[in-house]
Formats: structure tokens, C-alpha cells, sequence
């Protein structure tokens, strides 16, 4: 009869299979398997690199579409620790907040009165069925007021950074009628390049009206190797340097104090409906019973 009934209705086999689990499920009330018929979740592009100057606020954005019923994690890597779980904070730090337009599909993180420590990449995930997880990075930069040694030329940076993290120092230069033609980077004397395979990348961009042209260096994933002065040389010969030391923090255990705390969060078992909602006889019983109530 229910063959019959989907030949006349002309429905595909499987979507009245979707139908009848969707009825189990608002029966039951299973997230989990609403989850399962939902779109699978993807990010959406956002900016990977922020840099602002120590003080200000940032805010480092995370968009997902078809999040359903899940939550958006943000961590700052290689901690282990999460800041932020949907809008649950799990630091004491109260300069963490989630920011979230219940209109949009971000779920950012916002940081009040940046630190220089704060520099480093973050880690915007949420997990899957199965125990996958989406991830998605973000580098941030928080540098310090621009230090103003030479009338037309000025620098700054990140000048502690723990090993594994980005090194970013950035150069300001001021020309009297027109911006300098070029800016070179030097470390410890020795000429830098973009060049990938040592994880370096050197871009500039120029402003004509205020007669200025900045340059940036970063490094990813920094080495004990990349400790040194820093030096920017405009094609006037104008120069200045700043130092930048790479720290070897070791092995990293998650400490217990009041400025991190460790949250255990367990996972629920699956209900025993979930095992019935995937079993392919009780569905075709539950399509014969309504069958038999339709006739």
C-alpha cells in the first residue's frame, strides 16, 4: 500500500525516507539528528590578518553558514583552553566577549584594550558529527604606538613573540614632496625577501596624499633563528631599526590560577531514539502503520 501510495504521489523513495525521519525527530525531539539532515556548516570568507595598536579594541571575525543548533569556539593557539563557546567565556579575563548580530552569521571575537601578548593567531572552530571539526585561523597584531625617532621615518612591532607565532613589524616612511620610490628590509645586516619557504612576506602599500609609504614584514611560525634588529631603509637612506626577541616557551601545560581556567565540558550520549531513527525496519513498519491510518 505504501508503494502504491508513492507511485500515485509520484514522491522519490528517498525523500519520503527524510519525511518520516523528520516526524520521528519532531517526535523525539533529537537535535542531534535534526543535525544530521541539515546542511552540512562552512565558513565564510572573513579577514585573516588583523593589526591594531596596543590599546585598541579588536575584533576578529568568524562567519558560518547553516550553524544550526551548534556553537562557535574561539582559542588561541597552541593553548588547548577555548576563550569563548558560543557566548559562554571560559577565561577570567574579562577583555574577551563574543560579538554576535542574531541577524548575521558571525561570531566573532572581541578584544577590549589590546596587550602586545595578545599577538598571535586564534582559532575559530566548531564541531561536527562524528567528532570532526571546521577550523579557521586568524593572525592578530598588536603593536605599539609607532615610535617617532627620525622626523620622516617611523617603525613598529611586535617585539616579544613566543616561538611558533607571527613576527610583525611594520615602517613608516614620510617623503617632503612625494613618497619614497622603495622601502628595504634588513635583519641583522642581512637583506630580507619575500620568500615562502622561510615564511617571510614583505608587502607595501602607498598613500599620495599624506606623501607616505608603508612597508610591513611578517613571519610566520617564528624560530629562535629570527631574533635581531630589524631594519627599514628608504631609498633616501632614510633608517631605523627596532629589535625583536623570539622566546622559547617550551612545552605548554594549561595552568590553574585566575587568569585561565580549564572547563571540562563532557559530551551527552546519543539517545536510544537515535539508534530507531536510523533503523531501516522501524521505518518501514512506521510507513506501513501509516499507511494503514491514511486507508
Amino acid at each position: 500500500m505504501g508503494y502504491i501510495l508513492l507511485m500515485e504521489l509520484k514522491i522519490p523513495l528517498l525523500w519520503y525516507y527524510r519525511l518520516v525521519t523528520a516526524f520521528i525527530l519532531f517526535c523525539t525531539d533529537n537535535t542531534e539528528g535534526w543535525q544530521d539532515l541539515a546542511p552540512d556548516p562552512y565558513f565564510l570568507s572573513t579577514p585573516e590578518n588583523v593589526t591594531v595598536e596596543r590599546g585598541s579594541p579588536a575584533i576578529l571575525k568568524c562567519a558560518v553558514a547553516n550553524l544550526g543548533t551548534r556553537h562557535v569556539t574561539w582559542r588561541k593557539m597552541p593553548y588547548i583552553t577555548p576563550i569563548i563557546s558560543g557566548a559562554k567565556r571560559f577565561v577570567t579575563d574579562t577583555r574577551f566577549a563574543s560579538q554576535h548580530d542574531p541577524l548575521s552569521k558571525q561570531w566573532n571575537l572581541y578584544i577590549r584594550n589590546t596587550r602586545l601578548q595578545d599577538s598571535g593567531t586564534y582559532e575559530c572552530q566548531l564541531s561536527l558529527k562524528h567528532r570532526q571539526q571546521l577550523r579557521q585561523k586568524v593572525t592578530l597584531n598588536v603593536i605599539e604606538e609607532s615610535i617617532d625617532t627620525n622626523p620622516g621615518i617611523k617603525v613598529g612591532g611586535t617585539r616579544f613573540v613566543t616561538k611558533g607565532e607571527s613576527i610583525y613589524v611594520e615602517c613608516n616612511a614620510t617623503g617632503n614632496d612625494y613618497p619614497p620610490d622603495h622601502i628595504d628590509w634588513f635583519l641583522d645586516g642581512n637583506k630580507l625577501y619575500t620568500d615562502p619557504r622561510r615564511r617571510i612576506l614583505i608587502t607595501s602599500r602607498v598613500s599620495l596624499h599624506t606623501k607616505t609609504l608603508s612597508s610591513a614584514v611578517n613571519i610566520s611560525n617564528a624560530t629562535l633563528k629570527d631574533t635581531g634588529t630589524y631594519v627599514c631603509r628608504t631609498s633616501s637612506q632614510l633608517t631605523i631599526g627596532m629589535r625583536v626577541d623570539v622566546l622559547n616557551a617550551g612545552t605548554y601545560n594549561v595552568k590553574r590560577g585566575a587568569n585561565n581556567q580549564t572547563t571540562k565540558i563532557e559530551s551527552k550520549p546519543l539517545k536510544d531514539t537515535a539508534i530507531f531513527l536510523h533503523s531501516s525496519a522501524d521505518v518501514i513498519w512506521l510507513t506501513v502503520f501509516t499507511c494503514y491510518i491514511m486507508h
